[in-house]
């Protein structure tokens, strides 16, 4: 179904993420920082930022995009008009421990304005 889609214009990049990184509203634990910005528009779009400091393969790397970006498809019309950025400042040990932390947010995004 084309409303669970995750599509290009749903990329933050650039200026835009830098406008979500000066945002003060955000959800920290020690794994990552999901920080929201109301956006202005008829979408959700989401910003990744992944380090290979914290997630040194490649395969890491690509996994925890995946989870978040898969994340993000299925909560998508609850985030309309929102900006989210996802930025990892700590390890992930497991897979579960990521989807775990990923379903606290939610708790936050009941009310994301």
């Amino acid at each position: 179904s084309g409303r669970f889609r995750y599509r290009r214009e749903q990329r933050l990049v650039g200026n835009d993420i830098a406008k979500v990184l000066s945002s003060r509203r955000r959800f920290k634990n020690s794994m990552f920082v999901v920080q929201l910005r109301a956006n202005g528009l008829v979408l959700a779009r989401l910003g990744l930022i992944v380090p290979k400091r914290f997630l040194h393969s490649s395969v890491s790397r690509n996994l925890a995009k995946r989870h978040v970006r898969e994340w993000f498809r299925m909560r998508q019309s609850k985030l309309v008009g929102h900006d989210i950025l996802v930025r990892f400042v700590g390890p992930m040990s497991r897979t579960e421990d990521l989807l775990h932390n990923l379903n606290l947010i939610d708790l936050l995004n009941d009310n994301p304005t």
